[in-house]
């Protein structure tokens, strides 16, 4: 099983590595070259092609975050006119490398025109990070698939990585197993400590009036709400309201292809995890903060084939817009 696994991985590489490489030596021959979904979504794409696409994109801004430990921009873009916020991301783990192409598409749809895309440009200023791990998805891009936190060194030169989504100051450190450094959820040496986490924190504490927080994951078939770091439930009437979004969110899903997606507290649906991006959303006064992970494939569920991008776009996105309809 390990031996057909590697076999996958070593196809995937190879072809993903082929396409994303004849996407860039295109940009880098023609700056202006536009680019087109069916080009972008029929593969997984390195982050300079998706945010390359996205910048392509009508009525975006791009904007940088900061700076990982290796030296790459965690780069944004900002679009809509409304007067609440909704921030949105992909990449966080490394390997899933669906998010970040399902984060580019609902960019691309709610950049399309539709009507309920239109109106939603007006209720609400969208920020998207496509990558917000941009070291760690580069290094699953080449050297090993599942790889899940990011490339800063530890104090054991064995074990390199903290996982950001264990990283956010609000009840940081409650999990006993990510305090070891060669674990994948390992915490990192202080609250706030890896240049993900800190991107984000400081760019929330620059953005006023956020109405939703979504952080895009693979897999589970799950759409998760506050809180993670304990099972008892966030206080009424926000429990109630999280019940009510999640199942519009589900219901909105299945219509697409189908597919079951259960609701709840992180906690209590698969298990505790503390110093969580949604935590932490929800506890600087964002009400509809999710945690989303989409459906999995491939041998480990994270390696799903190219030819689900869009189907599992399709479904993110229609949930999301009703979602957000629906809070509006």
């Amino acid at each position: 099983m390990i031996e057909n696994l590697q076999q996958n991985i070593d196809v995937e590489y190879a072809r993903t590595r082929q396409n994303s490489e004849r996407l860039s030596s295109l940009f880098a021959r023609d700056g202006n070259l536009a680019l087109t979904a069916k080009e972008i979504f029929t593969d997984y794409q390195d982050q300079s092609v998706l945010v390359a696409f996205i910048a392509s994109l009508p009525g975006v801004t791009q904007f940088s975050l900061g700076k990982t430990y290796e030296g790459r921009d965690i780069t944004g873009f900002t679009f809509g006119t409304g007067s609440k916020n909704i921030v949105f991301n992909g990449g966080i783990h490394a390997r899933e490398w669906i998010t970040p192409a399902v984060a580019t598409y609902i960019t691309h749809y709610l950049t399309g025109g539709s009507a309920d895309a239109v109106a939603l440009l007006k209720t609400y200023t969208f920020t998207v990070i496509p990558v917000l791990n941009p070291d760690g998805y580069a290094y699953s891009r080449s050297t090993d698939r599942m790889w899940r936190k990011n490339r800063e060194p530890n104090k054991n030169p064995n074990c390199v990585g903290t996982d950001p989504n264990r990283n956010f100051p609000f009840k940081w450190g409650f999990e006993k197993d990510s305090f070891d450094e060669c674990s994948e959820t390992y915490r990192g040496s202080s609250a706030g400590s890896t240049a993900e986490a800190k991107a984000l924190i400081g760019y929330m504490a620059k953005v006023k009036n956020v109405a939703s927080y979504i952080d895009i994951h693979s897999f589970g078939n799950l759409i998760l709400f506050p809180y993670g770091y304990t099972c008892t439930k966030v206080p009424e009437p926000d429990y109630s309201n999280f019940v009510k979004a999640s199942k519009v969110a589900a219901d909105a899903l299945y219509a697409v292809h189908g597919q079951v997606f259960a609701t709840g507290s992180t906690c209590s649906t698969i298990y505790p995890a503390s110093g969580v991006t949604v935590d932490y959303a929800y506890s600087l006064g964002t009400k509809y903060a999710f945690t989303f992970e989409l459906r999995g494939g491939g041998s480990e569920g994270f390696d799903l084939s190219a030819g689900e991008i869009v189907p599992s776009a399709e479904e993110t996105t229609a949930s999301l817009v009703a979602l957000w309809k629906s809070i509006s």
